[in-house]
């Protein structure tokens, strides 16, 4: 077989072998968040180390770019303080870059939801929404530092508002490792 033909062969097996470069995980991080506030209204970030996460860390190294299917925050609350007065609240999520300004200037907003009841045992689920700006944080993450920020931002009916949540961030991801 001529040279030419070769490298034509090769060609064609390197090109089918491509698409095999490519995937899907799912991974989930999961977070006690401790909100406690004296007024109605709460802002605060939330620390998320993905080194701590083995599928999303081990898989760092092989990710050239990836984007975000699909992710939900799903919430439980765990425990409501004694002194506790909300009974109600709505609130947003988003994700902060490590290191990112604490103005919010650089957080993606990924839902949010409204006249939430606050009692141990519910549950709430937010979808996420700017996939594309979530997927470029997310990417940064994995890249870098592994760190980023879950910040929440909320107002209750009544204060003091103490409780904890069992969050869960639910990630679909597809990666290109070429």
């Amino acid at each position: 077989m001529p040279r030419a033909a070769h490298r034509s062969v090769l060609a064609l097996l390197a090109a089918l072998a491509l698409p095999a470069c490519n995937g899907s995980t799912d991974f989930t991080v999961n977070e006690l968040l401790t909100v406690d506030s004296s007024t109605t209204s709460y802002d605060g970030p939330f620390q998320v180390d993905l080194s701590q996460y083995k599928t999303a860390w081990d898989n760092r190294k092989h990710i050239k770019s990836l984007s975000i299917d699909a992710a939900s925050v799903q919430g439980t609350i765990a425990t409501v303080d004694a002194g506790n007065a909300a009974s109600t609240g709505s609130g947003s999520l988003a994700l902060r870059p490590d290191g990112g300004p604490t103005d919010g200037s650089e957080d993606v907003e990924i839902g949010s939801i409204s006249n939430a009841a606050i009692s141990p045992g519910t549950t709430y689920t937010v979808d996420g929404t700017n996939m594309p700006a979530a997927s470029g944080l997310l990417e940064g993450a994995l890249k870098g530092s592994g760190k980023f920020s879950l910040v929440a931002h909320g107002t209750a009916n009544a204060a003091p508002v103490n409780f904890t949540v069992d969050a869960t961030l639910k990630v679909h991801v597809k990666y290109s490792v070429f």
